[in-house]
């Protein structure tokens, strides 16, 4: 009998390794790999009155204003009227673009303005540049302003730079200039030999590109989902430097 207890321990003791490995060999290939395609979980079950109900997803009664951001539209959501049997009423503050009407899928947006720029989320004018970093031009963009310090906006993994958008209202009403930049492998930047994410190993070259000083160092890309890096520096960009010059 202990033999076979000893079997079937040895048996049970390999598979539980084997799913573990298995379990973080799917999950870290999610955590490297890059998804820039739209997810909609939600559905919008009605809107009227300035409110929408939502059904779908685990957080959509979570407290605090939100984006709604559907495959042409976005939404800013307000506080929760009420939850109750899967579904949530939101006030809806404004919205922004596109359609809201029922039968939408969507997503709650916790960058709050999905993939708008400086001028159509907060009304503020700016410029689209080019940052020349080893792999190639990376877009970004760039805001005006009269401080001596200017702030580099890094975003999370899968993200944009559009999720930097909440903290500009604060760095512009300190006259500081804001670069919202891109790095390899996002949408519409060069990608990197192998494809996949690095976690701020190679990334931190192209958050460190648009510097004027090579003693300027930046965080990791993966910190953070919405890391600010402020740099001492004369006003952006530079004269000569690789991001002074303007996308068409």
């Amino acid at each position: 009998m202990w033999r076979i207890l000893v079997w079937v321990t040895a048996v049970l003791l390999v598979l539980a390794v084997a799913g573990v490995g298995a379990a973080g060999w799917y999950y870290s290939g999610k955590v490297i790999d890059p998804a820039h395609g739209g997810s909609y979980p939600l559905e919008v079950t009605a809107y009227s009155g300035g409110r929408v109900t939502l059904r779908g997803g685990d957080d959509t009664a979570a407290p605090g204003v939100y984006g709604l951001t559907w495959a042409d539209g976005n939404a800013t959501l307000g506080p929760v009227v009420s939850a109750r049997d899967g579904s949530v009423v939101r006030e809806v503050e404004r919205v922004r673009r596109g359609t809201l009407r029922p039968g939408v899928r969507a997503y709650l947006d916790r960058w709050m303005w999905g993939h708008e720029d400086p001028r159509s989320a907060l009304g503020l004018p700016y410029e689209k540049v080019a940052v020349r970093g080893e792999l190639g031009d990376f877009p970004a963009w760039r805001t005006e302003g009269g401080s001596g310090t200017w702030v580099i906006a890094i975003h999370g993994r899968n993200a944009n730079a559009s999720e930097a958008l909440r903290s500009v209202p604060v760095f512009h009403s300190l006259g500081m200039p804001v670069l919202g930049i891109s790095y390899r492998n996002d949408a519409g930047a060069p990608a990197g030999e192998d494809g996949k994410f690095h976690l701020g190993e190679s990334e931190w070259r192209d958050v460190a590109a648009p510097s004027p000083t090579p003693a300027v160092k930046a965080p990791p890309a993966c910190c953070s989902t919405a890391s600010r890096w402020a740099a001492a520096s004369p006003p952006w960009p530079p004269a000569g430097s690789p991001a002074s010059r303007s996308r068409d």
